[in-house]
């Protein structure tokens, strides 16, 4: 049942190999010109990624004489006289092996076909994120310094358009905070974030941030309160500009959420190897059922039975989340005890594990 082509030489067999490519080749030791030996190496020469197999065919039977076969790549060993059956059972026995590396050759030809598309769809997604955020950031960054120079000029404007620009101001400030996010959240997914850890006054950190909200918390008459139980001078080793950015999120939503005239709390305690911040605000809440999906990107939550959103729709939390943990800590929401209102809780480590390495 199979085709055969036969050689009847060493140098003759090679041609014929190179030109047929055979599914398995019956070689026999001794041969004019070039040993069975020879042949066997040189078609492990040229063979290429496909393993052929040989089987060699001799009257010799010492073991040297099939050790040497082994070395020079021979896939297996029969003397003559040839019984017909015993062939054939090896025959197809190392076909049947060769079947399925062929298949494994080409499924991993495929799979690297696919590995280098993946890899250029990403690259060029990269590309685009980075273009989007670009083209985006310019534009922004015009209006942001417009609206900054008609705000040096305040005594030449009435009350009303004041508060128009700091709304226009606060405006700016959000969506440039977005933007960023849709460049972070993709480098932080694809670990391409490292932080740069230095030693920081936890309560100093904090202040800053609340400078950066206080005319979007003023614009709403919302008071931001601090309760902290440290030490004046407590540190910790972490990221600074992750950290702001990280807690930046947390009070924007707070202010975002809480009814006008109300008041945000951003609380810190001391709990042995870590910080716990917390931020609270008195708005809306969130059911128990959706308090994990709000780290989720683009998801816009609402409660059940009700018609209202309960989460927001950006990229702040999700970039919460993935930096936080990047950082060896780690956030979640709950319910304050009067049961007004969420609490955004962070754990952050006051010196950071071995295992984080700062970027240089």
């Amino acid at each position: 049942g199979f085709k055969t082509i036969t050689a009847n030489s060493g140098k003759k067999a090679i041609e014929v190999f190179q030109a047929v490519r055979p599914d398995i080749v019956l070689l026999d030791i001794m041969m004019p010109d070039m040993d069975g030996y020879q042949v066997c190496k040189e078609i492990r020469r040229l063979q290429g990624d496909i393993h052929i197999p040989v089987i060699m065919v001799t009257a010799l039977e010492s073991i040297d004489d099939k050790e040497r076969a082994a070395e020079v790549g021979a896939d297996d060993f029969i003397s003559k006289p040839i019984h017909k059956t015993e062939l054939l059972i090896r025959i197809n026995s190392l076909l049947r092996i060769t079947s399925y590396q062929k298949r494994l050759y080409h499924k991993n030809r495929e799979l690297q076909r696919l590995n280098l598309q993946l890899k250029q769809t990403q690259k060029a997604k990269e590309e685009l994120i980075h273009m989007i955020v670009h083209d985006l950031k310019n534009p922004l960054t015009g209006i942001y310094g417009n609206l900054e120079l008609l705000r040096f000029r305040k005594e030449q404007l009435d009350e009303k358009q004041a508060v128009l620009i700091d709304k226009a101001m606060v405006a700016s400030e959000r969506m440039m905070n977005m933007i960023q996010n849709i460049l972070d959240v993709y480098k932080l997914s694809e670990g391409k974030i490292k932080p740069r850890l230095t030693e920081v006054n936890i309560t100093e950190l904090v202040n800053d941030c609340i400078d950066l909200f206080r005319i979007a918390a003023s614009l709403k008459g919302v008071s931001i309160d601090i309760l902290s139980d440290l030490e004046e001078d407590q540190t910790l080793t972490t990221d600074p500009d992750l950290m702001k950015r990280i807690i930046g999120n947390l009070l924007s939503n707070a202010i975002r959420h809480s009814p006008e005239k109300k008041t945000v709390i951003i609380g810190i305690t001391h709990l042995g190897t870590h910080i716990l911040l917390y931020v609270r605000d008195q708005g809306p809440g969130i059911p128990e059922e959706l308090k994990e999906r709000v780290f989720i990107p683009f998801e816009q939550l609402q409660s059940v039975g009700e018609n209202r959103a309960v989460g927001s729709a950006g990229l702040g939390l999700t970039f919460s989340k993935m930096a936080i943990e990047t950082l060896g800590g780690k956030i979640w929401v709950e319910d304050p005890p009067d049961r007004v209102g969420s609490i955004f809780k962070l754990k952050i480590p006051v010196k950071q594990p071995a295992t984080l390495k700062s970027s240089v």
